[in-house]
């Protein structure tokens, strides 16, 4: 688990400071975007995640949803044409 920073003061602009040294690890710039939620463990916790890698998910969603698509069309073409109809002799 990593170290622990802080505590860090919320600005009268609701605004926190990341560390220089954090940033610099992360690679963040000024300007970078983030996306933010609570946890799902754990409400008082928050979660920031960079514009980037909701895209790149987002991205990879739109990507499974088209596959699953087209291989729902496919199944129903097969299956359109698989159906006979059985008489059964007497």
């Amino acid at each position: 688990m990593a170290s622990l920073s802080g505590p860090h003061p919320i600005s009268a602009q609701y605004q926190v400071k990341i560390p220089v040294k954090l940033a610099r690890e992360l690679h963040l710039q000024a300007g970078d975007e983030f996306f933010w939620r609570r946890s799902d463990d754990d409400p008082d916790v928050l979660i920031l995640i960079p514009a980037e890698v909701v895209e790149r998910r987002y991205a990879v969603g739109e990507q499974v949803e088209e596959a699953a698509r087209a291989r729902t069309a496919l199944l129903h073409t097969h299956s359109s044409h698989d159906i006979s109809t059985h008489v059964p002799s007497e």
